[in-house]
């Protein structure tokens, strides 16, 4: 029963809260199936979604690039590198053009969330297992 008033397009219509957190939830995280690295892999966040991907590197030191084209400010990345042994350098690129090397998760279990602030992320944090 509860509901918000909105304005959609000059007619104010009601919403019910259900309804609402729904439109507003629905596009803002997203969690794809697991990668599994070799070689450079492009991983491309639909616009509106901050993304949570889990990776194994399967040998060596790979790379991960982050499109950066679709996303707005505040969205963020959570990289959760699930392998203990070989090393990934996370990286983003905005039209094709590789913008900057972020961030590189050493030969541990680690995780790095990115923060993205309009034109390139600042990694906020890093967890070693």
């Amino acid at each position: 029963g509860d509901g918000i008033v909105t304005n959609d397009a000059g007619t104010m219509r009601h919403t019910t809260a259900a309804t609402f957190s729904t439109y507003f939830n629905a596009n803002a995280f997203s969690a794809p199936t697991a990668l599994s690295l070799s070689g450079t892999t492009t991983l491309t966040p639909s616009a509106a979604q901050s993304i949570y991907q889990r990776v194994t590197v399967a040998s060596g030191s790979q790379t991960l690039r982050v499109a950066i084209t679709n996303l707005i400010a505040g969205q963020y990345v959570i990289i959760d590198k699930t392998s203990s042994a070989n090393s990934l350098t996370i990286d983003w690129n905005n039209n094709s053009a590789v913008t900057s090397q972020g961030i590189t998760l050493g030969s541990s279990v680690e995780f790095a969330i990115g923060l993205f602030n309009g034109s390139s992320f600042s990694f906020v944090e890093t967890v070693k297992f």
